[in-house]
């Protein structure tokens, strides 16, 4: 990676120096320098991952979950700390998304490194724009004054850093009802203007950021493990059952004898009867229907 060409030998050989010393998981390390047609580099370890910054660019209005927000940022402050506290101590000096780069390792797993330790000021030349982001970090007050950066710079850049991975547009914002409270004063506690009233140390803003989430999920425990409400009891009075008038049941009609059914005489009862004069005798082979229709069609033909 390039640094500017006016960045001041004096001051820039001690600071790779510490930044080749300084060892941690989630800090991207420095292997080695140099000087390239007037311009001084610096050589990482291959780490091929977008920055926070670009994700927050690539989709502003998808939110990042809370519980991955949490250890994304608990990683960065852990980084910092180190780089406080190591045998010769490198402040970043403008920490943002930009310089948090993480990629995912399996379904539940990320890796992630904070880059561009101490290197910050020489990283953009000189009246340079940096490319649009929908989102803006603050610097400390005292570095736009032209203060050299010191601890309360990296609080300062902290308590920014979470507020822009939380989507707020500023300290007394809160736009995010899953975010605890507490973790809201934390923010503000540690981006004050004067570097004195700040949180003191990165490691005090740690912890009292891990005592906010643990906070939280103790009240959603003790809220989860409260016993029901009891019920009110509530009186019922007895409801009268309806009297039931039984009357006497009506006697049962007589019994009336259906007339005998009609029978329709035979044709055999009408001759036998004497409803034709003559006698009407079936031929040999034939019913005495057809003997009498026979005998109906000669007379109607004696008649003519």
């Amino acid at each position: 990676k390039f640094l500017r060409g006016d960045a001041p030998p004096d001051a820039l050989e001690p600071r790779i120096a510490a930044l080749r010393a300084l060892r941690h998981g989630n800090v991207l390390t420095v292997r080695d320098h140099g000087s390239f047609d007037g311009r001084p580099f610096v050589v990482h370890p291959a780490f091929d991952a977008p920055s926070l910054g670009a994700g927050l660019a690539s989709d502003p209005a998808d939110p990042l979950p809370v519980a991955l927000v949490a250890r994304i940022f608990d990683r960065v402050m852990a980084a910092v700390e180190c780089a406080h506290g190591a045998p010769l101590p490198v402040v970043h000096g403008s920490l943002d998304p930009r310089c948090v780069l993480v990629r995912r390792v399996g379904p539940q797993n990320f890796e992630l490194r904070v880059a561009d330790f101490g290197l910050g000021a020489w990283l953009d030349a000189p009246g340079e724009p940096r490319p649009f982001a929908p989102w803006h970090c603050r610097r400390a007050p005292e570095l736009t004054g032209g203060a050299a950066a010191t601890p309360a710079a990296d609080v300062f850049g902290l308590g920014e850093l979470v507020r822009v991975l939380f989507g707020a547009s500023s300290s007394f914002d809160r736009p995010r009802g899953d975010v605890p409270a507490a973790l809201w004063d934390v923010m503000r506690a540690a981006t004050v203007a004067s570097p004195l009233d700040r949180i003191p140390s990165v490691e005090a803003f740690r912890a009292r950021v891990r005592e906010a989430w643990n906070a939280s999920e103790r009240s959603a425990v003790s809220r989860s493990a409260l016993p029901p409400e009891p019920v009110a009891a509530v009186a019922v009075a007895p409801v009268a059952e309806p009297s039931v008038t039984v009357l006497p049941l009506a006697p049962e009609p007589a019994r009336v004898e259906p007339p005998p059914e009609y029978e329709a005489p035979t044709v055999m009862e009408h001759v036998s009867s004497g409803a034709w004069e003559t006698e009407v005798e079936p031929p040999e082979g034939a019913t005495i229907l057809q003997a009498v229709y026979e005998d109906a069609v000669e007379s109607d033909a004696e008649d003519e």
